[in-house]
């Protein structure tokens, strides 16, 4: 009788064990398989929701989504600028994708791109092999992007990823990212200069910028930086002035030399109405 009670305890410890071995590895398996879905599903919004959200907040809901899938992460930015025409920032946003492209297929991607959101695939993949490759990488870069391009607008956008790349390697430094642009070819040169401008007129400018004195900002750049650096002078002048196109332009008369002021005048509604919508 004991025997049978002690056989059938035994038999009712190994069913336990066998049990709790089970509910363990089950799971684990359901955790490795179900979570990251799970928690995809949490990170990635709808539309409207996504929409709702701060700028680095979108940054990261579109690096996320470029991580797996760079043309999906490119959808849904369409998608939501279908939802909302006025989307702020846009430009800065598809950045983010042409920087994942690149980590995850390389520069080839760039073939890929389309002229979407001011050409921004094109200078973020550019922009994120520079990052990673550093300044001595300049003039290779360049001959990747005549590679695959050859000419034309393209190439130039291509070119122009590179000055993005450099302002934030130089830490905001200007004159310092400028003068890395001077590696390239000449015909390519401007292309990078706007990339710089771009990137450097995109933080807080209080302090370089005067508005009683508009053109002190560009006079403290080269010569051969002046005419690119006029263009941006309706860029800083929102920041600091409400809009009025007929006073931006009037302010834009005040530079010293006609091509400076020409330069200021035509890129009053090209860079400040994108901007402020």
């Amino acid at each position: 009788m004991r025997k049978e009670i002690k056989k059938y305890i035994i038999y009712i410890i190994g069913a336990l064990i066998i049990c709790v071995i089970t509910i363990v590895v089950g799971n684990i398996v359901l955790g490795k398989s179900v979570q990251p879905e799970h928690a995809s599903s949490k990170v990635i919004p709808k539309i409207p929701e996504f929409l709702e959200l701060g700028f680095e907040q979108k940054q990261k809901i579109l690096e996320t989504i470029a991580q797996k899938d760079p043309q999906e992460a490119w959808n849904y930015l369409k998608h939501a600028v279908e939802r909302d025409k006025k989307l702020k920032k846009v430009h800065e946003l598809a950045h983010v994708i042409g920087n994942e492209a690149y980590k995850k297929n390389g520069f080839q991607e760039i073939a890929k791109c389309s002229h979407d959101f001011g050409y921004a695939c094109y200078h973020g993949i550019t922009e994120q092999m520079f990052l990673e490759k550093g300044p001595v990488s300049i003039p290779s870069i360049e001959n990747e992007c005549i590679k695959i391009f050859q000419k034309g607008i393209k190439l130039l956008r291509c070119v122009h990823g590179l000055g993005h790349g450099l302002i934030t390697y130089e830490n905001q430094d200007a004159y310092k990212a400028l003068s890395q642009c001077e590696q390239l070819k000449k015909e390519n040169r401007e292309s990078c200069y706007i990339g710089v401008y771009m990137g450097y007129t995109d933080q807080d400018t209080k302090e370089v910028f005067d508005e009683a004195n508009p053109w002190k900002f560009c006079s403290s750049f080269s010569a051969q930086y002046q005419r690119i650096c006029a263009t941006f002078i309706p860029t800083l002048l929102i920041k600091e002035v409400p809009f009025n196109e007929e006073r931006y332009k009037e302010i834009c008369s005040n530079l010293p030399e006609l091509t400076f002021q020409e330069a200021c005048k035509k890129h009053v509604p090209k860079r400040v109405i994108s901007d402020i919508e």
